[in-house]
């Protein structure tokens, strides 16, 4: 934050010097480490991750400064903010901003900070850091991963003949599956595709789970083959199956799932903790991961990761030791506990106490944790235009869906969107 003459005065004689490793701390009237979060559905997680970093680091504090939907509007806010230099210390962003965030300058690499030896014995190793370079630099802390899975109403799946232990995991069974549901009667939907993620996630993630890319090497267009032709028809037999119908929104959608009128959704991982709730005592809910159709195929994480902003030096080390708890085991087990993401954080996943013993009661997040051995990096388009491409794109998608393009068609309009934006890509 931009601050008045006579208020940084005060900061500056109040903060004494302290190391990047964090191993000191600050004054007790230092200003609070200012904190921007995504999404608003996660507040109350926030809110705790907070209050126990204060509790664990006194006289340390940080406070949540602003809370914004999603994470595109996450990003917007930042690039905003950072025009009329008032962005806030830290802040959590999607993985897919990353890129974006560091070419206008605005986020802060951690080599430095990460270069703490002690660090991997709190679990912040592997893809706690990996999944937020940028070539060889770290831009961040990995807090919650998520992964496209199905929810699926297992009491209505019961009504349709098939029992829990025979939940079908390959893209025919699933149809056959949300065919039965549509069969059910008028009451019912058999299923829906959530087309309309940031950044065309859920999408992407169908290419790349069936071994495909969407650019080559050399930045060209790599999606048009079997792997994005077959993501398209699948796009198109959701809408077959009574997605076509209905032209809602994913919030009115999961308002669908969890009153028991849609058979399957497939959706973020990291709703598991809000269906779950929304749900008790209505139905029961598993889950099943998006299923790999090839020995190379991937599933790109989204999620949220703490990145740093601030450029002072003294600002930086308060912002890192709330960074660090974040990524730590007390922080992740915060995190696993009050939402769907999946802490990417080992020590938290297995040690007893945390969160090991906690998933095992707890079905529903079956499917998001069996998604992490085949983690990748959320691709999004290079450029200025990505955001733009995406939102262009989500419409093709929804044209699919809705019956009114063929597959074919709509790869021919995704393909000239990304030429039209995309230097070099065809």
């Amino acid at each position: 934050m931009l601050l008045k003459r006579r208020e940084f005065l005060k900061a500056a004689c109040a903060i004494p010097i302290v190391s990047l490793s964090g191993r000191a701390s600050l004054a007790l009237d230092s200003r609070a480490v200012q904190v921007s979060v995504t999404p608003s559905i996660f507040r109350p997680m926030f809110d705790q991750l907070v209050i126990g970093y204060g509790h664990t680091h006194p006289p340390m504090k940080a406070t949540i400064r602003e809370t914004n939907r999603d994470q595109s509007a996450q990003l917007q806010s930042t690039l905003r903010q950072a025009v009329i230099n008032d962005l806030p210390d830290v802040s959590f962003q999607g993985f897919s901003y990353l890129a974006t965030l560091k070419s206008e300058g605005i986020i802060q690499p951690i080599n430095e900070l990460v270069a703490d030896s002690g660090l991997a014995e709190l679990g912040i190793s592997g893809p706690v850091v990996d999944i937020c370079r940028i070539g060889p630099d770290a831009y961040g802390l990995a807090v919650g991963l998520s992964f496209p899975v199905f929810f699926v109403n297992a009491t209505l799946a019961e009504r349709a003949g098939l029992a829990e232990n025979a939940m079908p995991t390959d893209w025919n069974g699933l149809m056959e599956l949300a065919r039965k549901f549509e069969a059910l009667g008028p009451g019912v939907q058999g299923g829906y595709f959530q087309y309309q993620a940031d950044s065309n996630w859920t999408w992407v993630a169908l290419i790349e789970a069936a071994g495909g890319r969407m650019l080559d090497d050399s930045g060209a267009i790599a999606f048009t083959g079997d792997e994005g032709r077959r993501s398209l028809e699948i796009l198109a037999e959701f809408g077959r199956i009574g997605q076509a119908r209905y032209d809602v929104s994913r919030d009115q959608a999961r308002m669908l799932f969890n009153g028991g009128q849609l058979g399957m959704i497939l959706d973020s991982s990291s709703s598991a903790a809000v269906i779950d709730s929304a749900v008790a005592g209505k139905f029961k809910v598993i889950t099943v991961p998006l299923p790999l159709s090839h020995p190379r195929g991937r599933i790109p994480a989204a999620g949220v990761a703490a990145v740093l902003h601030s450029k002072d030096s003294l600002r930086q080390s308060a912002c890192w030791q709330f960074m660090r708890y974040c990524a730590a085991p007390e922080g992740q087990t915060i995190v696993g506990r009050s939402t769907g993401y999946v802490p990417p954080n080992k020590i938290a996943l297995k040690a007893g106490g945390m969160l090991g013993d906690w998933y095992a009661g707890r079905p529903i997040y079956k499917a998001g944790l069996a998604s992490v051995s085949y983690a990748a990096p959320w691709f999004t388009f290079p450029g200025k235009e990505a955001g733009r491409i995406s939102n262009e794109i989500t419409e093709s998608l929804r044209q699919v869906i809705m019956q009114q393009k063929t597959p074919g068609e709509a790869m021919n309009d995704i393909v000239k969107i990304v030429k039209r934006f995309v230097p070099g890509a065809g």
